[in-house]
């Protein structure tokens, strides 16, 4: 998670003595990047995707671009 974090896909508050509090949207988006990781998207996709909003017309078109860079 520390790694996500410093990837700035998640950003936890912090409790006063300095430890991450994760709240319930934080565990959505958790789970939205892990989902995204197991399709096969870098933590740079996923950030670049959750810059907007996120349909599935714009998911297919990011996972269409992936597979055919891999491809190539």
């Amino acid at each position: 998670m520390r790694h996500f974090e410093a990837a700035g896909l998640l950003r936890p508050q912090r409790a006063e003595n300095g430890r991450r509090a994760y709240e319930a949207t934080d565990i959505g988006t958790l789970t939205h990047i892990l989902l995204l990781k197991r399709a096969g998207y870098t933590l740079r996709e996923i950030a670049s995707l959750s810059r907007g909003p996120l349909d599935a017309e714009r998911l297919l078109q990011a996972q269409l671009r992936v597979l055919e860079a891999r491809r190539t």
